[in-house]
């Protein structure tokens, strides 16, 4: 009996032993993989939705059915040109063909000039200027709507979006986090759709219609694709050639109103010209004008097109007057549309030099405020640039990459390596210099929209030595012809500088040493070879009356001769 009752302890003992591992693991599995039903509330703010980004401040603005955004977002995610300006309470947009300049809380703006009715009107809020979400859907690739009373959706169109659909009957689970145990967004439709934006763990990431993220198992959802409206590929314009042709552009110095026009039927094988006739002359934005009608009709006639330059007479101080305020710059914009209008201009080509880094930026607003004015006005715009160098008046003002996506053409000045006051003497731009500084710019510029700037100068330099020992530097600017008479009267004989690809000479009189760099058909032919080798769109040379009438023959027959 004794042993029996043993026995029948142990049975029970195993029984519960058995019982318990039975229970614990059935707490384990409850544990593991029951669900939980947790629902939590997520929309406690005020939420601008940006993609998979969700922006509390600023956000937007909702009255009345419409929406607005705040300029930091519509600046930051659609147009980081967008220029506010706010002494004038004004905010300026300007796309590839249209300027609009919209004054806060007016109803009317303007385009390109001509006024236009804002349906709904630019606003502030706490100071900061907010755009109607109508108008931006009109100008960018962009969805804008609201979702419910707190959520705002901005879509990019252009970035290309995972969707799926719900396919579980029960509908799908939304969870904060990747896991069954995390608590419950939401339970979405079966059919709803929804935008993935990535994946763990065979959980996706997603955003419901109506802005709700969260995590839904892959088994409840049906990829359905990818859905971009990517924009279209814009063709762009080669304005002012024909296709395949370069351009030989050369500037005019012109000084004075009635000065001599040049001889154009000598112009072999320039097709634009560009004489300096309009000149930045105040602070309040008056461009002085030089302009002859009967010399643009003229050089039409020669087949010659005839991009007026404008410059800003190298005060930079002016120039930051007239740049730092919109409606100066508005009212240079006007006179430039005028006079070209005027005059039968085909383009404009902007020289402004010696500007301040710190008005950089305005300087560009200023080019891409009057680009597409100029585009509408049938003209091409072409701005010229140094390469690039630690100076920040001469070279690191200049937004170079900007240029590029704005105008028609950059012309890059590769010369003044040795300026008029430089301590050293040395050629104006030898070879090596210039390449190395056009393979800087072609970082930030295509090639097709490149001119390589080319002098028809040189410096004639004297070193004098002093009493003391040191060694005084100056130069005289001279042309191709000058030079060469110069040679000649000294009966100097030029020999072959390898490392500037220039020939050179020297001789000293009383004391003075004389040096010159020469530029002439052989070292000319060296730098149009240049524009064959990167493929560049073409030469600008500096100036029209420095040059022998061979070099536009040289010019000429290199540009025909194709790439290298």
């Amino acid at each position: 009996m004794e042993i029996s009752r043993r026995t029948r302890q142990a049975s029970l003992w195993w029984l519960v032993l058995v019982l318990l591992l039975f229970l614990a693991a059935g707490a384990y599995l409850l544990i593991t993989y029951l669900p939980n039903w947790q629902m939590v509330e997520v929309r406690d703010k005020k939420q601008l939705i940006i993609g998979e980004e969700i922006k509390t401040v600023p956000s937007f603005h909702a009255e009345d059915g419409q929406i607005w955004l705040p300029y930091s977002v519509v600046h930051e995610y659609l147009d980081p040109h967008l220029f506010w300006d706010k002494e004038r309470d004004l905010v300026i947009m300007s796309t590839e063909d249209k300027v609009i300049r919209m004054t806060t809380d007016a109803l009317t703006a303007k385009v390109n000039r001509e006024p236009f009715d804002l349906n709904v009107p630019v606003i502030k809020v706490e100071g900061e200027p907010y755009i109607p979400a109508d108008l931006l859907m009109k100008l960018y690739p962009v969805k804008i709507e609201q979702v419910g009373e707190n959520r705002v959706i901005m879509d990019l169109l252009e970035q290309p979006k995972i969707k799926a659909t719900v396919t579980r009957e029960k509908g799908g689970t939304l969870r904060i986090s990747p896991d069954i145990k995390a608590p419950i967004v939401g339970i979405e439709d079966v059919g709803s759709e929804l935008v993935i934006f990535g994946e763990r763990d065979n959980w996706f990431k997603v955003r419901t219609s109506s802005g709700d993220f969260g995590y839904i198992h892959e088994s409840e959802v049906k990829l359905t694709g990818i859905v971009s409206k990517a924009r279209q590929e814009e063709i762009r314009i080669v304005r002012g050639r024909q296709p395949g042709e370069k351009i030989n552009l050369t500037w005019e110095y012109v000084g004075r109103v009635g000065q001599a026009r040049p001889d154009f039927a000598s112009l072999t094988g320039v097709n634009v010209i560009s004489p300096t006739w309009f000149t930045l002359a105040d602070d309040t934005g008056f461009i002085e004008s030089r302009a002859d009608l009967g010399w643009v009709r003229e050089a039409h006639e020669h087949g010659i097109q005839v991009w007026a330059l404008v410059e800003n007479g190298f005060d930079p101080d002016r120039t930051k007057t007239v740049l730092r305020d919109s409606e100066k710059r508005e009212y240079v914009i006007d006179q430039l549309l005028v006079f070209a209008a005027m005059y039968e201009l085909d383009g404009i080509n902007i020289d402004f030099e010696n500007v301040y880094y710190e008005d950089r930026d305005y300087l560009t607003q200023f080019v891409r405020e009057f680009t597409p004015l100029a585009h509408e006005q049938g003209l091409v715009v072409s701005i010229d640039v140094t390469i690039k160098s630690s100076s920040p008046n001469w070279s690191m003002v200049y937004d170079r990459k900007a240029y590029a996506e704005i105008v028609d053409y950059v012309a890059l000045m590769t010369y003044d390596e040795h300026w008029a006051s430089s301590p050293k003497a040395g050629s104006v731009a030898s070879l090596p210099w210039v390449e190395r500084g056009l393979q800087g710019v072609l970082e930030e510029v295509p090639a097709e929209k490149l001119l390589l700037g080319v002098p028809f100068y040189t410096r004639i330099w004297q070193e004098e030595t002093t009493a003391n020992g040191q060694v005084k530097v100056s130069s005289i600017a001279v042309g191709m012809g000058y030079l060469q008479r110069w040679l000649e009267e000294r009966n100097l004989e030029p020999i072959w500088d390898e490392k500037t690809g220039q020939y050179y000479a020297e001789y000293t009189e009383e004391n003075i040493r004389y040096r010159v760099w020469i530029e002439e058909e052989t070292s000319m032919a060296a730098r149009v070879d240049l524009v064959r080798k990167y493929g560049l769109a073409g030469v600008a040379s500096w100036r029209r009356g420095f040059e022998k009438p061979v070099i536009w023959d040289v010019i000429d027959e290199r540009l025909r001769m194709g790439p290298m």
